[in-house]
């Protein structure tokens, strides 16, 4: 891998609730993602959450393959 790039930007927020993109490249393997995200803080206690990401990955031998994952 020659380079990558990770940002976790909000597209809404405040003190309680997030939500947020979650875009990623990287470079010679091509590899493209992106992530929507939702958090928030309960009873000041804990920090829950989901996500979804999607991608698109080219290997060697032009293979290319689409994902997706989440966690809630």
């Amino acid at each position: 891998m020659v380079g990558q790039a990770d940002l976790m930007s909000p597209l809404n927020s405040n003190t309680i609730h997030n939500f947020y993109s979650s875009p990623r490249l990287m470079v010679l393997i091509i590899k493209v993602t992106l992530g929507l995200g939702y958090r928030w803080i309960k009873n000041n206690a804990a920090i829950l959450g989901f996500y979804l990401f999607g991608g698109y990955t080219r290997i060697d031998n032009n293979a290319r393959l689409w994902g997706f994952q989440g966690l809630n």
